[in-house]
């Protein structure tokens, strides 16, 4: 057989090396023609058709408040932006942690990374706030559905983004041992994972258990980002403004 390749999409000649086979293809085929030319879809034309699927996915599982956000719109943050940058651009099953107080830019800054990472490395990705986790385990806790299908389904994407953990609600021994399967499904599973919290590491250890903190830890860089709220500033800003104005 020929070592020549016909991408089936753009047409252009690349060596067989360059022609994409296996799942990422989502089962497209690839075949040979009667003088042994190998034809299938090149690196550059499969990165095109999964980077508009998984950008669309991931914009969808963001919540719209974040979706249009850009690193510039987060002020004051330029450590951790920085190093989010860096840690998008790597092809990497490493953890992000993001720590600080409450609305200094956290979600904000996940929701960039999630869209930079999606669009980079053609990779799934999900979204799941911890007070909506809350919320769906009381529903399976009622319905008696199954909590392994669910953690499985968190754990499928390439990427999720697991925001707001620590933020106030009550942690009962469910949800910890929940919370657990999950991160620790994931990193079993090598699955890049953002999280975001208000808690520092230790506060994490102290109020959901060591093992978690632990898990954390060493999946991961922990990056924390310091300021204060983003919506108690809006007031002073606008005031500041309205006194340059008079």
């Amino acid at each position: 057989m020929s070592d020549k390749s016909i991408c089936m999409l753009c047409k252009k000649e690349v060596g067989v090396e360059s022609i994409v086979q296996g799942k990422a293809l989502y089962q497209l085929k690839e075949h040979a023609d009667q003088n042994g030319s190998m034809y299938g879809y090149c690196v550059d034309c499969v990165k095109g058709i999964l980077g508009k699927q998984t950008v669309e996915s991931t914009m969808a599982a963001i919540p719209p408040h974040y979706r249009n956000l850009k690193y510039s719109d987060i002020k004051g943050q330029d450590k951790a932006i920085s190093r989010a940058k860096i840690y998008c651009e790597k092809d990497c099953s490493d953890w992000f942690i993001l720590t600080g107080k409450s609305g200094n830019g956290k979600t904000m800054l996940s929701a960039v990374m999630a869209k930079h990472i999606a669009i980079k490395h053609c990779v799934s990705a999900s979204w799941i706030n911890i007070a909506n986790f809350n919320v769906d385990l009381r529903d399976m806790m009622r319905t008696n559905e199954s909590e392994k299908a669910y953690i499985n389904k968190l754990v499928k994407p390439d990427l999720l983004v697991i925001d707001d953990i620590g933020a106030g609600f009550g942690e009962s021994n469910y949800f910890t041992g929940t919370i657990y399967a999950l991160l620790n499904n994931r990193g079993d599973m090598d699955k890049r994972t953002i999280i975001t919290t208000n808690m520092t590491i230790t506060d994490m250890a102290d109020r959901l258990g060591t093992q978690i903190a632990d898990r954390v830890i060493r999946s991961g860089e922990v990056v924390e980002m310091h300021g204060g709220s983003y919506s108690m500033r809006r007031p002073e800003q606008q005031a500041k403004g309205n006194s340059e104005q008079s």
